[in-house]
């Protein structure tokens, strides 16, 4: 796995360096749920109850924001269209 290196003399990252982090953490994350197929998806994971199409959309859904989260919901596309977000073509 990549790491971003601190090399700030006071410790501290720009926020630069802060977006490089969360950008290299969302690619893992793609890259992870890209290597996921068929059947795996509908799996238990280790979160009780929770499939493992369940946990990527939760950690998906979260870079959306409540807005956009709630306007899926309002639209009737909510649950419907994040299935079909994350079922591999």
């Amino acid at each position: 796995m990549n790491r971003v290196v601190d090399d700030s003399a006071d410790g501290r990252r720009s926020d630069d360096d802060v977006w490089a982090v969360i950008d290299l953490q969302r690619r893992g994350t793609a890259d992870l749920l890209a290597g996921i197929s068929g059947e795996r998806w509908d799996e238990p994971s280790l979160c009780e109850g929770w499939t493992v199409r369940d946990v990527a959309a939760h950690l998906t859904l979260q870079q959306l924001g409540l807005g956009a989260a709630l306007l899926l919901l309002l639209t009737g596309g909510g649950a419907e269209v994040l299935r079909h977000r994350l079922t591999p073509a």
